[in-house]
């Protein structure tokens, strides 16, 4: 890379001319002549600022401040770079990082005590020539000690605050004497300990019993007699408060209380235990909330033949006494099978018992199979169409009204059910089909008959053109989503998954899962709990 450099002008000098007689010719010199600075300049010596002023013509010096120095010119404070001239005021001094910091957790537990450098310097300006553009720096002056933080100095900053009677004098003395220039705690509090949240503990005993009530191996039926304990439940206890680094007071959390609820089956004593009112299956519902729901499931036996893909729908337990083959079983409850199971779904919010092989089968038990039941997935997807619907609605009758036409929504309504969505009053018809079989509960049988005469009007939309209304379409949105509720609620406490063995199935619980034979073949296996084995032989 060349560079060019701008050509000097040159001022010629003539020569003496040689005498004739030497027979010589005339030679004539020249020499570059430099152009005068005009521009001004400054420099620094002995920690002052000197600056000299352009010539006719020329530029002004120019200053920057480089970092902790900070520049004033007539009072002024600058950034970056500025022009000066002998006249002007310039005045510089140091933002320096303090020796110390103290900094505290929102939480208030603990103080933490941050060392940078104990002793204080005086600075000065570093020396600089002559230059047009001047960056000036500082730099401590290590032989000017000013000052050795102190203990006491530090104490001092945390000013009249209830904070210095919790400091930690010997660790602050050991950080200011050998420092480790990393955060140090010099004042602690104490934590609330968090009590103990209301628990719900089971006291009956299972009796067994099988299809017939014939005592049988496990998996069995689990009930207890009438008047018999099912459950009580342990007080909360509360926690002990703790306190900040200022002495004030911290609370301990409110521990959660759990309440029960009782049905017609079962009766909450005022001492928290509760009894049974008959002969059945304890069914306690609402895990994962703060309310416990007791009831007496009731039970469906089924019948010994059943149709090929035949789909049960019940409201509480099933029950098969012989092996199931392309069966589909949703319940709000447990199923039991004492036999095999061949390509089946089972979808429950209990536990699923089968006594002998699963195969070529789907099995979901708990929260599971909330998500996989045909009232969750379709109420869910009519959830979502009924807001569509909504939407469109109200859209093409503002661009009715729009074009100053009187806007009958009932019209609307019907309209777009016999068109864009035509595919609504065939959900309805499923979860109205679905929905009798789970509406025992006494929880939601009012909401549930509301629901049920909403839906029975979408499949007649023409005998009701001149009632609908938007505000009928939102309040059975709000219904449906009480049924969703319901059914989310009724996820049982401790849900399982007990099998004899399984080959070629999916098996998805929200607890446990035991297979008694030990045998997993080419299968998948989802469960929120530890897979116990019971055989050394297991193949996965």
């Amino acid at each position: 890379m060349s560079l060019r450099l701008p050509r000097t002008p040159r001022r010629e000098y003539p020569q003496p001319a040689p005498a004739a007689s030497s027979g010589a010719f005339q030679v004539v010199q020249t020499f570059p002549v430099p152009e005068p600075n005009l521009d001004g300049s400054v420099h620094i010596r002995d920690n002052r600022i000197l600056v000299t002023p352009p010539l006719p013509g020329g530029r002004p010096a120019v200053i920057t401040a480089v970092h902790p120095v900070v520049l004033s010119i007539n009072g002024r404070r600058i950034s970056g770079s500025a022009p000066v001239l002998p006249e002007d005021v310039v005045s510089w001094e140091i933002s320096e990082k303090p020796q110390y910091e103290i900094t505290m957790p929102e939480d208030r537990l603990h103080v933490y005590f941050t060392l940078y450098r104990a002793e204080r310097y005086a600075w000065k300006l570093v020396d600089c020539s002559a230059a047009r553009e001047l960056r000036v720096r500082a730099e401590p002056d290590r032989s000017s000690l000013l000052s050795t933080l102190t203990v006491e100095q530090v104490l001092a900053g945390l000013g009249q605050s209830s904070l210095t009677r919790n400091v930690s004098i010997p660790a602050l003395y050991a950080e200011l004497s050998n420092p480790t220039y990393q955060p140090v705690c010099i004042a602690r509090g104490k934590a609330p300990v968090p009590g103990r949240d209301a628990q719900l503990q089971l006291i009956f005993r299972a009796r067994t019993t099988g299809p017939d009530d014939e005592a049988t191996e496990l998996p069995g039926i689990a009930i207890v007699r009438e008047g018999q304990t099912i459950a009580r439940k342990v007080d909360a206890q509360d926690g002990l408060p703790g306190y900040d680094v200022f002495g004030s007071v911290l609370p301990a959390p409110r521990p959660a209380d759990l309440r029960f609820t009782a049905t017609a089956d079962t009766k909450v004593l005022p001492g928290g235990e509760v009894v049974a009112l008959r002969d059945g299956r304890p069914r306690i519902t609402g895990n994962g909330t703060l309310e416990r729901t007791f009831d007496l499931a009731k039970r469906y036996v089924l019948p010994e033949s059943l149709p090929p893909g035949a789909s049960i729908v019940f409201g509480g337990d099933v029950v098969a006494s012989q092996c199931l083959s392309g069966v589909t079983i949703e319940a709000i409850g447990n199923v039991y099978v004492f036999g095999d199971v061949y390509h089946c779904t089972l979808a429950v919010t209990g536990s699923i018992y089968v006594q002998g092989r699963v195969v070529d089968s789907r099995l979901y038990a708990g929260s599971c199979g909330v998500v996989r039941c045909r009232m969750w997935q379709k109420a869910n997807l009519l959830l979502e169409e009924l807001g569509r619907l909504r939407e469109a609605a109200q859209e093409l009758a503002e661009a009715i009204l729009a074009r100053q036409e009187t806007v009958r929504y009932g019209l609307v309504t019907v309209l777009m059910l016999e068109g864009k969505f035509k595919h609504v009053p065939p959900l309805a018809a499923v979860i109205l089909e679905t929905l009798g079989d789970i509406s025992g509960s006494c929880r939601i049988k009012e909401d549930t008959s509301l629901l049920e005469k909403g839906l029975e009007r979408l499949l007649q939309p023409w005998q009701h053109i001149d009632t609908f209304s938007d505000d009928e379409f939102n309040s059975l949105i709000e219904r449906l989503r009480l049924v969703l509720d319901y059914i989310s609620y009724m996820q049982e406490e401790g849900t399982r998954i007990e099998i004899g063995e399984a080959e070629s199935s999916v098996i998805e619980s929200a607890g446990g899962f035991l297979a008694h034979h030990g045998n997993l073949r080419l299968s998948e296996l989802l469960t929120a709990a530890d897979v116990p084995f019971l055989l050394e032989d297991t193949a996965t």
